[in-house]
């Protein structure tokens, strides 16, 4: 397995997240979860090129079985995903999937447009928090997330527990 990290600033804000994963478990070339880093832009436009260069690199000497991408928040995924599409042909089981924050999901997407545009294109919905949130509120998310995008898997998960197995299967199902 491999990560590749997006960051649109110059410091890595999850590289602490993700360093802990870094040559654990099996996957890739050296054993490990390899972990790379895109730094100073998005993935789906000012580093596309990053992207691509970044993912053929990875292909070729980690040969990973599975690749995340986690892009910035700003990222539009589909845009990535289209990019890696035409410029990769090789690629299998592309998925894409958007966290979407189930306690703050309501108040961003108000604020920011792009925040409900993510959720759009996306083949799985992982409502995160789900928590912190009465049974309502998880309702309205939900709803919202259905009139957004009809067709994606919306599974749910907690930010401070592991993706349970289950909910794992149920999201690569379609890859």
């Amino acid at each position: 397995m491999a990560i590749l990290e997006n960051e649109i600033g110059e410091v890595s804000v999850d590289s602490s997240v993700f360093s802990g994963l870094a040559g654990v478990g099996a996957g890739g070339a050296g054993g490990g979860i390899q972990l790379r880093e895109l730094f100073s832009g998005c993935v789906c436009c000012s580093l596309a090129g990053e992207l691509v260069d970044a993912v053929r690199d990875l292909q070729a000497t980690v040969h990973p079985e599975w690749l995340i991408i986690e892009a910035t928040g700003l990222a539009i995924p589909e845009s990535a995903a289209d990019l890696l599409r035409k410029a990769i042909t090789d690629l299998e089981g592309l998925l894409t999937v958007v966290l979407v924050d189930a306690a703050r999901f309501s108040v961003l997407e108000k604020i920011s447009p792009l925040i409900g545009k993510q959720p759009k294109t996306a083949d799985v919905l992982l409502l995160n928090k789900v928590d912190l949130v009465d049974e309502a509120v998880r309702g309205q998310v939900t709803s919202r997330l259905r009139e957004i995008n009809a067709s994606a898997s919306i599974l749910e998960v907690v930010a401070s527990e592991p993706i349970a197995q289950d909910v794992l299967a149920e999201m690569i199902k379609g890859a």
